[in-house]
């Protein structure tokens, strides 16, 4: 079973790195040793401010892999200072991941995580998954104006068990829009992690779970056939 713990650190003043190792530890040392390159050259899915998203690949011919990346951008030398003294958004993505995945809720296994620094100073971080080509967003998926298809029920009740486990586990994940579930061979994986956190305090989390779930239902406003879906199932 993939595990945190089995990950691989590496530490210097100018970076600091943790590669799953589960995954081919070549490849993504290579991807991470030119990775702005990479984004440069790769599918640029974002470009923000704040993010940049992007499909990357690595080889060539028949021997080619695709990796999804997602970097936190800098935003000057306060931001980065400010962020010094907190856990970058990728290392919150990245043990997020692992908290879902220990508590059995589906979400893409991080590969990598890398941090840029000067010393103490942190600047870029960047989060590395398994890329998969075939995913759509549950918006997409639940098309509005579509006509149900069989698979939208139980895609539908995987989702609404993702809820139930995110609520039984105490775990705030903070914008749950339909674009952060994909669907993948008819299986949701929730995404967009950096915001994620598990709550103790019941009266707290009970705050930020109504959050959640109201942010979740508002998704389907103009969907009305998917809105009585979910509607019937969050009962």
């Amino acid at each position: 079973m993939e595990s945190e713990k089995n990950s691989s650190l590496y530490k210097n003043w100018h970076q600091f790195k943790c590669i799953n190792a589960n995954t081919n530890t070549t490849t993504i040392s290579v991807l991470l040793e030119n990775i702005d390159g990479y984004i440069r050259r790769g599918e640029i899915i974002k470009a923000g401010r704040a993010t940049t998203v992007a499909v990357v690949s690595i080889g060539s011919n028949d021997m080619v892999q695709n990796f999804f990346v997602k970097r936190y951008n800098s935003k000057g030398f306060f931001y980065s200072l400010f962020r010094s003294i907190i856990p970058s958004r990728a290392l919150i993505a990245w043990k997020a991941s692992w908290l879902l995945k220990s508590v059995g809720i589906p979400t893409p296994s991080p590969l990598a995580i890398l941090e840029k620094r000067w010393g103490p100073i942190k600047w870029e971080s960047y989060i590395i998954y398994d890329f998969y080509p075939e995913a759509i967003h549950a918006s997409r998926f639940f098309l509005e104006g579509a006509q149900p298809t069989e698979m939208w029920p139980s895609v539908a009740k995987k989702i609404i068990n993702i809820l139930t486990l995110l609520k039984k586990n105490k775990i705030i994940h903070g914008d749950l829009k339909a674009q952060n579930f994909i669907i993948s061979n008819n299986n949701p994986l929730l995404v967009d992690l950096d915001s994620l956190k598990q709550i103790k305090n019941i009266n707290v989390f009970n705050k930020y779970h109504k959050k959640d779930i109201k942010r979740f239902k508002k998704n389907w406003i103009k969907n009305k056939k998917t809105g009585l879906l979910f509607k019937y199932l969050l009962k």
